[in-house]
């Protein structure tokens, strides 16, 4: 019910999505009044969620009384268009992708919001390696009244849980049956309920039991967990993170003590307690591609369609350009890009004890450095100019990074909370609560 547009906001001088509520004709004012509280609704939902996979609200505007909500605006392609255009995933991104999916809807879940639309248009993926869920239009806070109408199906009902058809309200077990659902069409590329109509779909889903995905690989005991017809027996969200993490997890990888001259941290999803060491490869090696049997493809034929250019139909049809600033973790970030042997594209030695400053791996200087000395650090991006994210999200208490890149984009978040050190000397960055963008070159 709403087209988004893409605007610029003069004052701060940048892009924002602007979503405008479109009226049906013949629409009686009671109506109208519901629909307006439902776009008012779903911006309050985005803005209840800080989270880097949800969509950011910077307004809700009125204008000849009708309400307009202004968004960040990212380019990116919907999971829908991507594999459409590009075929499924390989299990393991399809994994990673989920992964990150899960990780967003339990912050929406743990600030009492139901999403009920997790659906593959509703995903967004950043050229980055971010997934972002989108379209809160009919989200639900605990214990507030619903705005559906007496009999009217609200969501996408490929994507719907069986009890949901069923007249049941809808629960967080709801959305993770639909997430589930999302990740059968990912290597799949195809609903588990795909058929003719919506009251075909509809009807099987209260008689027929979910289909088994035939490229699922290591993914399918993850999207079999949530795909149960009762909601009592799917998995919780640890529990899918758990299984998520699993099948994200490099081919051959067999967790170990760290090796600080060729290991990355990489976050987890919500609830998952893996070990946090991914072994990067040895120089000369390569790692093996996954193919998924369905698109033939493999997951570095993926990273290098997902980081050419997105391809668009016009600015008004910006829906699919909605986003946060993207999170990426490192490994995926490697599979999108494709595999590099320059280890020096990748963070180095993580520990718990900080280095001493001016020191590094192999003697060398890095070209930045950054040390979390307290509990936790807010989030920090960096970025090199030929490779896009090599670290996206928070740091814990002790954790260092460093970087030998030519030339790197950093934004810290809280700016006085990490160390950082540029070619070997201590930089004071900024105040407490403030945010710093700055570029470092190396020396």
């Amino acid at each position: 019910m709403g087209t988004v547009w893409l605007a610029r906001d003069e004052r701060l001088r940048r892009e924002v999505a602007v979503k405008q509520l479109l009226l049906p004709p013949g629409r009686n004012a009671a109506g109208t009044a519901q629909l307006r509280e439902r776009m008012e609704r779903e911006a309050l939902a985005m803005a209840q969620v800080r989270h880097r996979g949800i969509v950011t609200v910077h307004d809700v505007l009125a204008e000849d009384d009708q309400p307009w909500i202004v968004m960040e605006y990212l380019r990116a392609d919907s999971l829908d268009e991507f594999v459409r255009s590009r075929g499924p995933l390989p299990p393991r991104l399809a994994a990673e992708m989920g992964g990150q999916v899960l990780d967003a809807l339990v912050a929406v879940h743990q600030s009492g919001i139901l999403h009920r639309d997790i659906k593959p248009s509703n995903v967004l993926l950043t050229r980055d390696g971010q997934a972002v869920i989108t379209d809160f239009g009919i989200a639900t806070f605990d214990g507030a009244a619903t705005l559906t109408e007496s009999g009217q199906v609200i969501g996408s009902p490929a994507y719907m849980a069986p009890e949901v058809v069923n007249g049941h309200r809808a629960t967080a077990a709801s959305d993770l049956w639909s997430l589930g659902a999302t990740l059968f069409f990912t290597v799949e590329g195809r609903s588990p309920y795909q058929r003719e109509t919506a009251v075909a779909v509809l009807a099987a889903l209260i008689i027929e039991e979910p289909p088994t995905p035939e490229n699922a690989g290591l993914l399918g005991p993850a999207i079999a967990s949530v795909l149960r017809r009762d909601p009592t027996e799917r998995a919780s969200a640890a529990e899918l993170a758990l299984l998520l993490g699993a099948a994200a997890a490099p081919a051959g990888a067999v967790p170990s003590r760290p090796d600080p001259e060729r290991t990355v941290r990489v976050r987890p999803a919500y609830g998952a307690t893996p070990d946090r060491s991914t072994p990067v490869k040895e120089p000369g090696q390569s790692a093996p591609a996954l193919r998924n049997r369905r698109s033939g493809k493999t997951d570095q034929d993926f990273g290098r369609f997902w980081s050419s250019p997105v391809k668009w139909s016009g600015a008004k049809k910006a829906a699919a350009a909605l986003g946060v600033c993207a999170l990426a973790a490192s490994v995926f970030i490697a599979w999108l890009n494709g595999e590099r042997d320059d280890s020096s594209r990748r963070p180095t030695a993580v520990s718990a004890t900080p280095a001493p400053k001016g020191t590094s791996v192999a003697g060398r200087v890095p070209t930045l450095r950054i040390t979390c000395v307290l509990d936790t650090c807010a989030h920090v991006l960096v970025r090199a100019q030929d490779v896009g994210a090599l670290l996206d999200r928070e740091l814990t208490a002790g954790e260092q990074v460093q970087f030998f890149d030519a030339r790197l984009d950093v934004v810290l978040e809280d700016a006085s909370l990490p160390e950082v050190d540029v070619n070997g000397v201590p930089r004071d960055w900024g105040k407490p609560g403030e945010r710093q963008e700055f570029s470092v070159t190396r020396e």
